[in-house]
């Protein structure tokens, strides 16, 4: 009987560090998980920033049409005031006028008549410069004064009718802001035991993208952009996320890489980096992880993706930066 007391209590012990265990585990997974997808979260954050920092460069949008404000000037209302008043006191001076005449042809016809005629002279001498009138010019007024405000138009945004002044406002301003986020992203990535050499590089590097802002540099400008982002493949693996959105990202680099030297007009290094994302883009045409319905979406991508050699062949930045626009939308959509 003892020696079954003995082996229950055993037992028991053993069942309750399993469990323990097992929760611990579970819990630790759970961690783990809800760390990675925070860090993915901040990669996808700073990827988007990058890339919309990197079409800033050259003013491209994805969208054709841009909408546009500007202030209707109050010089305009000024001219319509002053043509409103010029055309009252025309009116009036008629007005008078007719009166006039009418005076000299009641004289003729007698005093009587003549009086008669005097006194709705007086009263259309009194009624033009009633209180009544005058309240009409200032409702006139302020009709037009209210007329005062925003004036919307839609314009077209397309690569060839960009503007090429860069907004070094916006971009210092956005730059500024991401500063913030930097700290707590370090943090993630030593936990993920993201290589420590990459954290630092990357940080160091985003000081360079400051500097060549501030100098309203835009060549090392692109090319600290394209550093930059060369980093968010490398994170982004780390946290053994989705492998078909980890090769976009990447494919999305190289492009980034050539895009980056076109003001150097270096078209070697571009055709370069556009064959190493045409090679690694293949890869994808024959993954059986892809979804059917995202197959189409795939194979467009890697069309436009070569459509681009074109370009280089002409070296034409122009058709470039038309077509690099299109794989970017497309790659967008898978």
């Amino acid at each position: 009987m003892k020696k079954f007391k003995i082996m229950a209590y055993i037992l028991l012990i053993v069942i309750i560090v399993v469990l323990s265990i097992t929760i611990y585990s579970n819990a630790t997974k759970d961690d783990s998980k809800e760390e990675k997808e925070k860090i993915v979260s901040e990669i996808e954050y700073f990827e988007s920033k990058f890339i919309d920092l990197l079409n800033s460069m050259n003013n491209i949008e994805y969208r054709n049409y841009n909408v546009e404000s500007s202030n209707i000037s109050t010089k305009e209302n000024t001219e319509k005031n002053q043509q409103n008043e010029n055309q009252q006191s025309q009116g009036g001076e008629s007005g008078q006028s007719s009166s006039e005449q009418g005076q000299e042809g009641g004289q003729s016809s007698g005093s009587s008549s003549g009086g008669e005629a005097q006194g709705m002279n007086s009263s259309g001498s009194e009624g033009g410069n009633s209180p009544s009138g005058g309240s009409t010019s200032t409702q006139n007024t302020e009709g037009n004064s209210q007329q005062d405000g925003t004036r919307y138009e839609l314009k077209s945004g397309g690569v060839l009718l960009s503007s090429q002044e860069i907004n070094w406002d916006d971009a210092k301003n956005q730059i500024e802001i991401l500063y913030s986020s930097i700290p707590g992203f370090t943090l993630d990535l030593y936990q993920l035991k993201v290589n420590q050499e990459d954290i630092l590089s990357f940080n160091k590097e985003f000081d360079n993208l400051s500097v060549a802002a501030k100098e309203e540099n835009k060549e090392n400008t692109l090319a600290s952009l394209a550093k930059l982002y060369s980093y968010i493949p490398k994170f982004f693996n780390e946290t053994e996320g989705d492998k078909v959105k980890g090769n976009l990202i990447e494919i999305k680099s190289y492009v980034f890489n050539a895009y980056s030297k076109l003001d150097s007009d270096d078209w070697e290094t571009i055709k370069t980096n556009i064959n190493s994302a045409s090679n690694l883009y293949s890869n994808l045409l024959t993954n059986v992880e892809i979804k059917s319905n995202d197959q189409y979406n795939i194979n467009k991508g890697y069309v436009l993706l070569n459509e681009i050699n074109n370009a280089i062949e002409l070296k034409d930045v122009s058709i470039f930066l038309i077509k690099y626009k299109n794989l970017l939308e497309q790659i967008g959509n898978i």
